[in-house]
């Protein structure tokens, strides 16, 4: 369910009102289900990319991206939850970095699988 945007103008000369179309925004949970990981994972490779950042314990946009057009911050006056949305843009350019980044991103987790296995091993042989 991403978010279609749209944005209204009026053309002073003519006396119109103009909808110029903004595409379709998605969620950075949308995003991710899109990309074919769990959200968690997939907030981690965002992070990676370097588009997110962890701001009052949530992840949110960073303030720099949002300024170039790759996506929003939003507060609904329904909710207590910010949450973010990617445009267009937003979603190519984290595509375009995806493998890279989630390839870190694995690479660590498995870094840090062999480390746990290791120090399980060691404790097993010291008792």
């Amino acid at each position: 369910m991403s978010l279609h945007y749209t944005k209204e103008i009026f053309d002073r000369a003519t006396g119109e009102v103009i909808t110029i179309d903004q595409g379709q925004w998605m969620t950075l949970t949308e995003f991710t289900d899109l990309m074919g990981v769990p959200m968690k994972l997939g907030r981690l490779i965002l992070k990676e990319i370097g588009l997110v950042e962890i701001e009052a314990g949530r992840v949110r946009l960073k303030r720099e991206f949002e300024q170039r057009g790759l996506g929003k911050r939003l507060k609904t006056k329904h909710s207590r939850f910010p949450f973010d949305v990617l445009s267009p843009e937003g979603q190519v350019y984290a595509q375009e970095r995806w493998a890279e980044a989630a390839a870190k991103v694995f690479e660590a987790r498995s870094a840090e699988a062999d480390v746990t296995n290791i120090r399980k091993a060691l404790e097993a042989f010291a008792s």
